[in-house]
């Protein structure tokens, strides 16, 4: 997996989809997370924010750091304190 602080987002109408790009696509031209519309389609929009959010969490390193322990847990639950 790739992991940056810089993305480049954007639509792709030929293939229908949402792609999430490296900022240096000559060194990774290929999108690191594609999700086509035919997902999205199934989602209300607050499930797609969050979608597509965490995605973004996933590939940014500070951020994938400071929610870790909520990614990892049940339903995105803060984890129990024991």
């Amino acid at each position: 997996m790739i992991l940056s602080d810089n993305f480049r987002v954007e639509y792709d109408k030929k293939k229908d989809a949402l792609l999430i790009r490296h900022k240096n696509t000559q060194t990774y031209p290929t999108p690191l997370v594609e999700i086509k519309r035919d997902t999205l389609s199934t989602m209300t929009l607050s499930q797609a924010s969050q979608f597509i959010g965490e995605r973004l969490i996933l590939l940014i390193p500070s951020l994938r750091d400071l929610f870790k322990d909520y990614l990892w847990s049940d339903e995105g639950d803060p984890p129990r304190k024991t």
